[in-house]
This record gives C-alpha cells, structure tokens and sequence, in this order.
C-alpha cells in the first residue's frame, strides 16, 4: 500500500541487529492481496518452518472460510456455521452493532439492491446469529458475508496464534494490515512509517509495533470517501491486540467522523487510534495514540 513503508533494518536501540541473523521474507496472494511473512535468523534453513508454518495457517483459514458456504456466495434462510466460522460471524455481527454499521461485513449481491421496491438496501441487519441454538439467519436473498472484509485480519491473527510468541514474527497483508510478533534482536520493535496523506506533508510519522496489531484505512488507497462521511477522513490508522479488531475499526472510523469515533474509542480502552479528517486545514485526532499523549 503507498500509506506504508515498513523500516527493517534500523536499530531501535543501541546495538542494532544480532550480526548472526538477518531477515527473510515470503509473501503469497490470499483473499485479493498479497500475504507477507518476515522474520530473523541465521540462515534461510533457519528461518523455513517458521514461515511455512505461517503461511500455511493463513493459506488454510482461506480454504475454511471459501468451503464453509458462507462467504461471497448466497446464504440459506438458516444454516449452522462450525465454531470456527460461528465466532468469527458473531464477532463481525457485534461489531457491526457497536459501530452502528459504521462497520458492514456483508455486501450486496451485484443483481440486488434491495429488499424490496422502495425500501432500504440490504444489509448486516439482515443477518442474526444466535447464540443459543448457534444458528446464522439470512432474511435476505441478497445478502452476502464479505470474505475480504474480515477475512484477512483473521487469517494473520490465525497464524500469529498458531507461532511460538517469542519468534521475531511481522505478518502483514497488503490491504494495510499489519501483525507484529516479537522484535528483530537488537531492536525494540517493527518500526512501520505513517505516509502524510494531506498535501503539506507536516503529518509524516511512524509507529513501533511489538507483540501488537496495526490497521490502516487511507482515502488515498479507496480512492473514494466513505458515503456516509464524504468529508473524511483522509486516514484511520488503529493500534489494537488483534488485527481483527484493529482492521474492522479502522473502516469504522474513516465513516464516524470525529465526535462519534471518539465516542466509540472511549469504550475500547485498550485500542489506540489516529485519525487525519480533511478540512481546509487537515485536523489529526488521537486517542492514546504513542507519544502523543493521553
């Protein structure tokens, strides 16, 4: 994505990188994009498993989520997800609630608008899941769960579980999503750098991520405003444990507009958010955001 760069080699901390180990890369398309993992070791033959294993566990919650039915496709008036695609579905469906909508991880098939002449186009509210009896409710045959949505947070955050903690780890996925594990040796974390998205280029800045998820959503990369807040913002870049959640507010925000993002943030006390909103004069935002105070 042009909004990021990713810094790998310059130290944090004195004494740089562990001469004994340097980084490896591989990267593989999932959901629409491109998947990459990086770590440190001595050798390529050092590093192998460990990224085989990452890409494998991201390659493999695609193939679950394309087999169960569920995504990008018409779904049956009631069907009974697995508990893997259960939580996730229930998770997108709470966000979704919580953000008012702002956050939609359904979309409408191409030859549907609605539900019916002259009423509201379909959408997350025409999916219930219950709890209970675990069932997933579709009350609209034009309705559809976005796999690119959500699907590629939760493939990273599936590998990132599924990888000893300690491993010097950062997966990221084109889409602007970003999940860092422990940091190279000799450093203090995966530095990521925030592109300014206004023309005064006043607003560079960078980010240090370590055991941490990062997500951006950039007017510059959509190349359209969100409809339900044309006037921004430019940029939503959210800090969270998880790249799910990290990811799905970040689309959230760039809807809410200041006041209301800033609602929502003080109910997540462990997210940290930057938000660049367009105007005459670019407004930036922060909610705990590093070094920029409370």
């Amino acid at each position: 994505m042009r909004c990021l760069k990713l810094i790998l080699i310059s130290a944090l901390i004195a004494g740089g990188v562990d001469a004994q180990s340097r980084a490896f890369r591989e990267s593989i398309p999932l959901f629409g994009g491109t998947a990459t993992v990086i770590t440190y070791a001595p050798t390529r033959a050092d590093a192998a498993p460990l990224i085989e294993q990452a890409l494998a566990e991201m390659k493999g919650v695609e193939t679950r989520m394309t087999e169960s039915g569920l995504f990008d496709h018409p779904l049956p008036f009631v069907t009974s997800p697995d508990p893997e695609m259960a939580r996730l579905i229930n998770r997108a469906l709470g966000w979704a609630r919580t953000t008012g909508g702002a956050f939609d991880p359904t979309r409408v098939a191409a030859d549907h608008t609605s539900r019916a002449a002259g009423s509201a186009p379909a959408d997350w509210r025409d999916l219930d899941f219950d709890l209970m009896t675990q069932e997933l409710t579709a009350r609209s045959d034009s309705i559809r769960l976005d796999s690119r949505v959500i699907g590629p947070a939760f493939a990273l955050d599936a590998a990132t579980a599924a990888l000893d903690p300690s491993s010097p780890v950062l997966l990221s996925h084109s889409l602007g999503l970003y999940r860092a594990m422990a940091p190279p040796p000799g450093q203090a974390g995966w530095r990521v750098n925030i592109s300014d998205p206004t023309e005064s280029g006043d607003l560079d800045a960078s980010v240090v991520l370590a055991d941490a998820a990062y997500a951006v959503w950039s007017l510059a990369d959509t190349g359209s405003a969100p409809p339900r807040n044309p006037e921004g913002p430019l940029q939503a870049c959210v800090i969270a444990a998880e790249l799910v959640d990290a990811g799905l507010l970040s689309r959230a925000l760039a809807i809410l507009g200041p006041e209301r993002a800033e609602t929502l943030l003080a109910s997540q006390p462990g997210v940290q958010a930057r938000m660049v909103f367009s105007a005459a004069v670019p407004q930036v935002l922060t909610v705990r955001w590093p070094g920029a105070g409370p």
